[in-house]
């Protein structure tokens, strides 16, 4: 049996997304609850066919944005579970409208991550997508965004990120007040919450780097449906840089993002526009590892990425 707990701040001035999403879930499983309570609420739950359980937070806050006050009860009370997920929603200037998206945790420029489990953050991509047209959300898109994370943008400290050492993710809607507000987007984010444990194969596991923030051949490689492949963490090129992820520093921070991923690695792919000094860092940890390193246009074609990962 696996753990899940999902955490969504129900306060439309704060999040205009997590609650709609919250409202969901509750219509589509009988939740019960589970004797837990955390920020002064109730935490609800239930257990699946397979018995793998599924709580669900209600918090007054976006969980990482309040991040040093509520690890007390994080590790009191999930530190045993298996997926943390955040729902909340996503904006930004040149953010794709109608997506949904998931997205591991972690501090670039510093080279603090949350531990990431590339199983489980590809089911959740996954089912993303298979919800989305479930729920008949003709033109939307299931996607993963660069690792970030927003309790840097409210004053908490990244270095504390590790502190709640579970697979951690923000699972969020995009991105404009209609997609936020969408009913269908919230239940098609509600109903892929429950099957982040479909599927125990594991796939070819990369770690990413370079590219922008949405880098669509990082992200579709996730959805190939015949050859398993996923990006657990994707370092994008400005925090690379802002980061200096050069020479022995740079190093030692890509070895971060490596140790924090389950099981390793089988290869490094990095942005053609990569500059070379960060690129030189990829293929030396490649290297060091006995893995491939390559360019990620490979990642656009599965029989590229089959003959470069081997079957």
């Amino acid at each position: 049996m696996k753990k899940a707990i999902y955490f969504f701040c129900t306060d439309l001035t704060k999040d205009p997304a997590a609650a709609h999403v919250y409202e969901a879930v509750k219509a589509l499983a009988p939740l019960a609850e589970t004797g837990l309570t955390f920020d002064g609420k109730p935490v609800l739950g239930c257990t699946d066919a397979a018995g793998n359980a599924f709580a669900f937070a209600e918090t007054t806050d976006v969980l990482s944005h309040r991040w040093a006050e509520y690890l007390p009860e994080l590790n009191a009370s999930f530190r045993d579970c298996d997926f943390a997920g955040v729902v909340n929603w996503h904006e930004g200037a040149n953010a794709p409208d109608c997506v949904l998206t998931v997205h591991s945790i972690g501090d670039v420029p510093s080279g603090v991550y949350a531990p990431t489990d590339p199983v489980l953050y590809r089911n959740m991509l996954n089912a993303l997508r298979d919800a989305a047209a479930a729920c008949g959300l003709d033109g939307w898109t299931a996607c993963t965004e660069a690792t970030h994370w927003s309790g840097v943008v409210y004053g908490q400290d990244p270095a504390r990120i590790p502190d709640y050492p579970v697979p951690q993710y923000d699972i969020e809607i995009g991105s404009s007040p209609a997609c936020w507000a969408d009913p269908a987007a919230a239940r098609a984010l509600a109903t892929a919450l429950f099957h982040v444990f479909d599927s125990k194969a594991r796939p070819k596991v990369l770690l990413a780097a370079g590219g922008v923030h949405f880098e669509s051949a990082f992200s579709a490689c996730g959805l190939f449906p015949d050859y398993p492949v996923m990006c657990a963490h994707i370092l994008p090129n400005q925090w690379l840089v802002s980061g200096d992820y050069t020479g022995e520093g740079g190093a030692a921070k890509l070895q971060n993002a490596i140790e924090s991923i389950a099981g390793g690695i089988d290869g490094i792919s990095f942005h053609d526009n990569l500059a070379g000094p960060y690129k030189a860092v990829c293929r030396a940890a490649a290297e060091q590892l006995g893995v491939p390193s390559f360019k990620h246009k490979v990642l656009r074609d599965v029989n590229r990425t089959r003959d470069t990962l081997g079957h």
